[in-house]
């Protein structure tokens, strides 16, 4: 161990002088952790595909070519070639005629707003559950 070392953490120390040589070597191993996340390809399309389902839930009524109960096409069959997917619908068209994309995009906005309230439900339930059981000897 060298000399400066042995003072910062040493009784010769300044009062402030351990606590700001801890803060920079969690801002290093932060840093860190960022780099090695964003080398990883599984967390930068995960990354992404969240990124754009949460701009598809907020801004998913303004970006969608067709309202979501829009009739596109009258009549037909799922075999008719009109009712599967092409550039004009990405997803296809279900058997009433309305553009599955278009659907698809309307639904991100409330499913965004209540998995996180599932989650929390969950998350509070299980833990009191988990106490209560754990209590009582599981």
């Amino acid at each position: 161990m060298s000399a400066p070392e042995q003072i910062a953490g040493g009784p010769l120390a300044a009062p402030g002088a351990v606590a700001k040589s801890a803060g920079s070597r969690r801002g290093a191993e932060r840093r860190e952790l960022i780099g090695l996340l964003l080398h990883s390809p599984t967390f930068v399309i995960g990354m992404v595909v969240i990124i754009f389902w949460v701009i598809c839930g907020i801004f998913g009524d303004a970006i969608t070519p067709y309202r979501h109960d829009q009739i596109v096409i009258d009549g037909g069959n799922l075999l008719d070639p009109s009712f599967r997917p092409s550039w004009s619908h990405p997803f296809g068209l279900d058997t009433l005629g309305r553009d599955v994309f278009s659907r698809v995009l309307a639904g991100a906005g409330p499913i965004l707003a209540v998995a996180p309230l599932a989650t929390l439900i969950g998350v509070v339930s299980g833990s009191v559950l988990g106490l209560i059981t754990g209590y009582f000897g599981g």
